[in-house]
């Protein structure tokens, strides 16, 4: 009879929880999390072209984004062409390029660091103009994606497990060490000049379809459905419309509804805090996240990202120093937000004096 009483309890605090969830509308996961520690996140993109070394950035990076993919607008295939075809394996006894051996060979010597494929930026910025406006296309290029995270790229490595290996610069079975496979998506949707809010829709239909392809019974069976869904966003993205951080910016308020509709399947957003005058980048920043954030769920707030830029941005004579970019890291800290963003490794020549000073902050915030 002892053990009635706390099973009655149980099932009560059971009862109740579920009763909360159905008036709200919200799944058991969701009200989970809110008392998950998440993992806070330190992502950086990696610029292939520019053919940097990943092999010295700080240990407590868990996320690489490959910058930039593109989209064919006419087979809606994923391309790097410009970018030094990165994602392209070798043939076989070929050289490999140094930049699809630098990301390989990371991902296989630091399989817990995250690997995301960055599709867009400024750059490839008639992805979200045009390209997807095409018919079918958010389908199909979610298809495409999709397919390409699953898929499985040749590592050639000289190794304790490929003592027969040569010469590790071609691809030959004896340095065939292993396989990796990219952690997910990250689509940084930007168009200059252009509010993002026009091509919304398409937009959502594109992360809907990716999510739903990353959870097709398929991936389930073939354990691939645990894939990232990121989206990156300029600076004042977020901000209501008439209280934007940032008046005179035609990007006020471009993915609010975008992040809104996609919330539950995005793993989380980083805001592009940098490029929008002095005043934002002293100030102005911290409501911009703010606005991000309040874009969420309570139970999402920690799918803010804060990005940070080490080189000279709009209204700026010079860069933010390392030790302001710092500060910005420890206040995510003080005010709960999910991790940081930082670009770019590779865009501005040396980073390692920079990476090395925000990854303490990150270490001494998380």
């Amino acid at each position: 009879m002892k053990f009635i009483k706390p099973f009655f309890i149980a099932v009560m605090i059971f009862l109740g929880i579920m009763t909360y969830l159905e008036i709200t509308n919200k799944s058991l996961s969701s009200f989970l999390e809110l008392f998950k520690k998440e993992k806070k996140i330190f992502q950086v993109y990696w610029v292939a072209s520019t053919h940097e070394s990943l092999d010295k950035i700080p240990k407590n990076i868990n996320v690489v984004a490959l910058a930039f993919a593109d989209v064919s607008p006419t087979t809606f295939e994923l391309e790097t062409k410009v970018s030094g075809n990165f994602i392209v394996p070798p043939l076989e006894n070929m050289p490999i390029s140094e930049d699809y051996k630098t990301w390989t060979r990371f991902k296989y010597e630091n399989n817990h660091v995250k690997i995301l494929l960055s599709l867009g930026g400024e750059t490839y910025s008639k992805i979200w103009s045009s390209t997807l406006e095409q018919n079918n296309a958010p389908t199909l290029i979610a298809k495409n994606i999709v397919n390409l995270i699953n898929k499985k790229f040749p590592v050639y490595l000289k190794t304790k497990s490929t003592p027969n290996c040569l010469d590790d610069n071609k691809a030959t079975y004896d340095c065939l060490a292993g396989y990796v496979t990219l952690d997910g998506i990250d689509l940084d949707a930007e168009i200059a000049n252009v509010n993002l809010g026009t091509h919304a829709e398409k937009i959502i239909d594109l992360i809907h379809s990716i999510y739903t392809f990353i959870h097709s019974e398929s991936s389930i069976k073939k354990h691939t459905e645990n894939k990232e869904i990121v989206f990156t966003g300029i600076s004042v993205g977020a901000d209501p419309i008439g209280q934007c951080t940032v008046q005179w910016s035609v990007h006020c308020g471009e993915f609010r509804t975008i992040v809104q509709q996609t919330q539950e399947e995005l793993s989380w957003v980083n805001l592009m805090a940098y490029d929008a005058g002095p005043d934002f980048i002293r100030e102005g920043y911290k409501q911009a996240l703010l606005n991000l954030s309040n874009l969420f769920e309570p139970a999402n707030k920690h799918k803010s990202i804060l990005g940070l830029n080490m080189g000279k941005q709009y209204g700026l004579n010079f860069p933010e120093t390392p030790q302001e970019l710092a500060q910005k890291v420890l206040w995510t800290k003080d005010s709960r937000y999910g991790g940081i963003m930082f670009w770019g490794i590779g865009n501005y020549g040396e980073t390692s004096l920079y990476l090395k000073i925000i990854a303490e902050a990150f270490q001494t915030a998380h």
